[in-house]
């Protein structure tokens, strides 16, 4: 096993468990979007909220499909991590 996959196994709990107690001060337009990826062949849809100012993920959500998607949960979830909610949401129409 190589140094590197010590490391990224050794680190992946403690840096996955970081975000969610960290509250951001976050600007006042958040981007929203999806990102299309393959696991073992199998499409994925991953939803993002992302603060405009910093670029900082306020919350991510992964899909099988983008079709019927509910981001209710995803916006819930960036909202509980900013100090403020956003006055400009940037959409694709999600």
């Amino acid at each position: 096993m190589s140094t590197i996959h010590r490391g990224t196994d050794c680190y992946s709990d403690m840096m996955c468990k970081y975000p969610a107690v960290l509250c951001v001060d976050a600007g006042c337009r958040w981007h929203v979007g999806e990102l299309f990826f393959k696991v073992h062949k199998k499409k994925r849809c991953l939803f993002a909220v992302m603060d405009g100012a910093n670029r900082f993920i306020l919350s991510y959500e992964i899909s099988p499909l983008k079709q019927g998607f509910k981001p209710a949960g995803l916006f819930t979830m960036a909202a509980l991590r900013a100090f403020l909610l956003p006055s400009i949401l940037i959409s694709d129409r999600l």
